[in-house]
């Protein structure tokens, strides 16, 4: 019914927790694929004695933020309908697969998520961590994750760009081991590789200097920077419906 990919890199103290979790499931899980990014602690054993079936391990050198690499590596093992990417940073309800699942009765949805407890999230975007994926969605329309800034965003702008739905469930729970990492210093070169509309853009930038001139100037550099678009179907989308999405928001404004 479902298969798990897991990444981390030095993550033996916080495995045996994050593995009990998923062992934990109300529903069976079939393969537990665990993604090790040249790790130096023992992980791998770790992760083996907990139950981990597939272990795979990527020398990448530099290690960074950037994991569609990684993600790649274990598509090759996955063999049931659904496929969920989990971090070593969160554990889930007891009920989160079985709950999330149902949703997916729902034949439009393609991607969907739970919410992590005391963590702010869009409602209407899947998280990163313990997010599942329609495998024969990915199979037919991404087939690889982007080995660039995009490969978290990209599968769920492209699913939205088709008419299909994403979703986070705020009602399915993720509780984290650490605080979740933004990385919002390169939020300008994922917006330039989809292709995010310029205005839309520029609002968000304008946002973030607000709060943070550096990040705000980080952003701006980023986004300027001489980086192609990554599908430009998904940009010719994005830069129809992100100017639509803020003048929605300034008409309820002006009500």
């Amino acid at each position: 019914m479902l298969d798990i990919i897991l990444l981390g890199h030095n993550e033996s103290k916080n495995l045996p927790k994050v593995l009990k979790s998923l062992h934990n499931q109300s529903i069976p899980l079939f393969n537990i694929i665990f993604v090790d990014d040249d790790s130096l602690d023992g992980s791998r054993q770790v992760a083996s004695k907990f139950g981990a079936k597939k272990i795979i391990r990527l020398i990448r050198g530099k290690r960074s933020y950037l994991l569609g690499e990684n993600l790649n590596a274990a598509l090759h093992y996955l063999t049931s309908p659904f496929f969920m990417i989990m971090p070593c940073d969160v554990l889930l309800e007891k009920q989160y697969a079985e709950k999330l699942l149902q949703h997916f009765s729902n034949s439009n949805l393609m991607i969907a998520s739970g919410s992590i407890i005391g963590e702010k999230a869009d409602d209407d975007l899947p998280r990163g961590a313990g997010r599942i994926y329609r495998k024969e969605f990915f199979d037919k329309w991404i087939r690889v994750f982007p080995e660039n800034y995009v490969w978290e965003s990209y599968p769920v702008y492209k699913a939205l760009s088709l008419g299909f739905s994403v979703k986070a469930f705020k009602d399915i729970k993720m509780f984290p081991l650490r605080p979740s990492k933004g990385y919002r210093s390169i939020w300008g070169f994922a917006m330039k590789q989809l292709g995010y509309s310029k205005i839309y853009a520029y609002t968000r930038i304008f946002k973030a200097s607000l709060k943070n001139p550096i990040l705000g100037a980080q952003m701006f550099k980023a986004f300027r920077s001489p980086m192609n678009v990554y599908d430009q179907e998904v940009a010719k989308w994005l830069r129809h419906s992100q100017p639509a999405s803020i003048f929605k928001k300034l008409r309820g404004l002006m009500k």
